[in-house]
This record gives structure tokens, sequence and C-alpha cells, in this order.
């Protein structure tokens, strides 16, 4: 009895590698991109892809950066959101973030 516990157990973990290992070989990343990051894909590990890719994306050469609208665009802080009166053409934001306060908003129970 403690003899076939002991089988599938082992059985299950050969399993669990083979299938590790299989899926690993499955290229779901294109070539396409490891050519573009001058990459070598049979010798480059998941961090060093990681790193490449974010490397990339933040580069200002690669087109990273504010954007091309970031002119147009300006954070403005809570609280002066919370006070923007009727008038103001921008008043339809304390609407939203009144929705938002409610949403996340801590009703004084426990869970």
């Amino acid at each position: 009895m403690v003899a076939k516990l002991w089988l599938r157990i082992v059985m299950v973990l050969f399993g669990v590698l083979v299938i590790g290992s299989a899926q690993a070989n499955i290229p779901s990343v294109p070539d396409e991109l490891y050519e573009a990051l001058k990459l070598d894909r049979a010798t480059t590990t998941p961090k060093q892809l990681y790193e490449s890719l974010v490397k990339r994306y933040k580069d200002p050469a690669q087109g990273a950066g504010p954007g091309t609208m970031a002119q147009y665009w300006e954070p403005i802080p809570l609280d002066k959101i919370r006070n923007l009166k009727p008038e103001d053409p921008t008043f339809y934001k304390k609407g939203k973030l009144e929705d938002v306060e409610k949403e996340f908003a801590f009703d004084g129970e426990t869970g």
C-alpha cells in the first residue's frame, strides 16, 4: 500500500518535470523580438530578456518620454479637485473622484 503511494508520487513528480521541460521549449516569444534586441535565443535567460525589454522601453532614442500630448495634460492635486466649483470646466472630475472614493470607502466592517 505504501509502495503504491510512493510510486504515484514519483510518477506525478516525473510528469511535472516532463511537462515543465516541454513547456519551456515552446516558442512563445517571437524570434523577431530576440533579433530586435540583439539577443541570442539559445543563451538568453528570461531575466536578461526582461531587462533588455525594460531598457529598450525606457530608451528615449526608441521613443520613450512624456509623449506627444504631454503639453495638454497636467495632474491636478486631489484637494484641488475636491474644491472645484460647478462653473469650472473640470468640475466633472470632482464627481469621478467622489465615485472612486465611494467605491473604496471603508465602511467600518472588518472581514
